[in-house]
């Protein structure tokens, strides 16, 4: 870690800068990285988002979700506490109710229960963006039936986190996803016993991809942009809008260009935009899965974390593909700058 001392507005304060996992791609596969990207964008880019935040604190079982599923993604997005006094469940169930077996693709991570929110959330990440990178796991619904494909205790007082995304692979009708939180003590399938009343109140949103591409010429020596900033998208029933955009997949296509006739080397900085908060990030950088560590800022001191770092011959440019979601328990945006260094 290194400390530097700066002056801003007046008042003295510390930024910590932590070099954490630094990986330079060398770019020998990025027509591979290149078509991986574009499969995940193209199977991505119509998905509907559900997510389960609200009451983020529960404290008594309930129906989260009962909806129908369409050609399109499903993704299931959950990050919640549990403060009942005894243990808690989250289970989700796949029901088709046609005549024909339906052929779909899971795609999952789950963190927790734990008693750090920030850790179940960012386990959830990691597993989710892995597996998404890597591929789906394909499961077969039989005709008239209802399947559990996730099951997550949690205790009392611990947090859990996940992320569940279904692809309807055979374009079935008849389908639903249906999530609830039971009593373990009860039976999980009495699904009649589970209260119906909106104790749960989940967001809903559609194309829930945001892609952008950014060029970067290390002349200009810096840059900026962000993950989970504005604009922060809105329910498509309520109106609310999701601050931090929490369970969108972010896709960020860079191009690095070294115009100069010298070699010049960028880094990516992250570092948190929100005072008084704690961060944590993973993300893939073409194939790369890495993580921004744990960051926090007050009025004294701001963590900053130098997470990836590219070296550019003269006149030479070459592409970085990002991916990542943000993730529960930490806060949003975190800014990632691009910067110019000098040996």
């Amino acid at each position: 870690m290194i400390c530097k001392r700066v002056i801003s507005w007046g008042l003295f304060f510390t930024i910590c800068f932590f070099v954490t996992n630094i990986h330079s791609n060398d770019n020998k596969t990025i027509e591979q990285v290149l078509s991986t990207y574009q499969a995940i964008i193209e199977n991505n880019q119509h998905t509907t988002l559900i997510v389960s935040n609200y009451p983020e604190s529960i404290d008594q079982p309930g129906e989260i979700i009962n909806q129908s599923l369409t050609n399109q993604p499903t993704r299931f997005f959950y990050h919640h506490k549990n403060t009942f006094q005894e243990p808690l469940e989250l289970i989700v169930f796949l029901e088709n109710d046609s005549e024909s077996s339906a052929t779909i693709s899971l795609v999952s991570g789950q963190g927790g229960g734990s008693l750090d929110m920030m850790q179940a959330g960012h386990r959830a990440n990691e597993k989710f963006l892995s597996q998404l990178f890597n591929g789906a796991q394909q499961l077969m619904l039989p005709p008239k039936s209802l399947t559990p494909v996730l099951n997550h205790p949690m205790k009392s007082n611990h947090t859990i986190s996940g992320i569940l995304q279904i692809f309807n692979d055979s374009k079935a009708t008849g389908l639903s996803i249906k999530s609830v939180v039971v009593d373990p003590r009860w039976d999980h399938l009495q699904l009649s016993n589970i209260k119906k009343e909106r104790y749960f109140n989940p967001l809903v949103f559609n194309n829930a991809l945001k892609y952008s591409e950014i060029i970067f010429d290390a002349a200009q020596h810096i840059d900026l942009f962000q993950f989970g900033g504005l604009p922060y998208e809105k329910c498509i029933k309520s109106g609310k809008a999701l601050k931090g955009n929490y369970g969108w997949l972010y896709v960020k296509k860079v191009q690095l260009i070294n115009s100069s006739e010298f070699e010049k080397t960028v880094e990516f900085i992250a570092f948190p935009e929100k005072q008084n908060a704690v961060h944590r990030m993973a993300f893939f950088a073409n194939d790369d899965l890495l993580q921004i560590p744990f960051l926090k800022s007050d009025d004294k001191m701001a963590n900053m974390a130098t997470v990836y770092r590219e070296t550019l011959l003269p006149n030479q440019e070459k592409y970085l593909l990002l991916m990542t979601i943000p993730q529960g328990g930490s806060y949003y945006p975190i800014d990632i700058m691009l910067k110019t260094i000098h040996y």
